[in-house]
């Protein structure tokens, strides 16, 4: 009798285990919680994501690790601009930088990481569009489309100019997190086609309102593929970038500043908003 009891128990514990090592096990639908791929299918989330995707733009000032605002490192190993700080070992990477000592275990790292979360979420962007559907308007669609792909060479920019050779992508990458690692003249190509694809959209006003100031615009297109192509050196598109620059100036939407003496405070900041409004 005993000898059938633990037979029937080792029949119960097998179904037991069986049962709990099923796939299905493990997949817990949640009762209060919607799923990213069910949440990003209205124009007001996919909106939230638009707006997260700007976000990484002022993180590379402190990103809890390390202090390196992009303005301050594109200048460090220049004779215009001196790191100060309590010492050497005070944010010891940009006075390794401002030497030419820096090594890969003590560099400039956090525009590297803000980059590519940058890049991460303006992926996000476009997938987002996809889901929303016809939850979407054609005119927000190409607009959402338009910022996400203009900020994404934007943070490409940022990534191409302090570190040459780069991974690139346009699709957020999957397991194991690997993709080609690009020459610094294939990232400039790679760039200006996207650029030139967000610009043809159409979907960005030269000005933004007030109200949307801080947004991608096509002035800011124009500047960014301008600031590309000349950095590259690429006589190529001098002509159409020399269009753009007058398309701003016949615009009237933007004009000189009045008082040079005037401008103050953070000017990190003052240059992006002469980018983005």
């Amino acid at each position: 009798m005993r000898k059938n009891t633990y037979i029937i128990a080792g029949l119960i514990s097998s179904v037991f285990l069986m049962t709990g090592c099923a796939d299905s096990f493990l997949e817990v639908e949640s009762k209060t919680q919607e799923t990213i791929d069910t949440y990003f299918t209205t124009d007001e989330h996919v909106q939230e994501a638009v707006v997260a995707a700007y976000a990484p733009l002022h993180w590379t000032d402190w990103d809890g690790n390390q202090y390196s605002p992009v303005l301050q490192a594109s200048d460090i190993m220049a004779d215009d601009l001196w790191v100060g700080a309590a010492s050497k070992t005070d944010q010891a990477h940009l006075h390794l930088s401002a030497n030419y000592e820096a090594v890969p275990t003590n560099c400039i790292q956090n525009i590297w990481n803000t980059a590519y979360k940058g890049v991460k979420r303006c992926n996000d962007v476009l997938t987002y569009i996809g889901w929303a559907g016809e939850n979407l308007t054609k005119e927000s669609a190409t607009y959402y489309e338009a910022q996400a792909r203009v900020l994404r060479v934007f943070y490409y920019t940022w990534l191409w100019k302090f570190y040459g050779n780069i991974p690139y992508y346009e699709a957020n990458l999957t397991s194991p997190y690997l993709t080609e690692q690009f020459q610094a003249d294939a990232v400039y190509n790679a760039m200006v086609v996207d650029l030139e694809g967000a610009i043809a959209l159409n979907a960005l006003p030269m000005r933004e309102e007030s109200k949307n100031y801080g947004r991608v615009t096509l002035a800011m297109a124009y500047m960014l593929y301008a600031e590309i192509v000349m950095y590259q050196n690429d006589d190529s598109r001098y002509t159409t970038a020399l269009k753009y620059m007058t398309d701003i100036i016949n615009s009237g939407k933007y004009d000189l500043v009045d008082n040079y003496a005037g401008i103050s405070g953070n000017l990190e900041n003052g240059v992006l908003n002469l980018f983005l409004k």
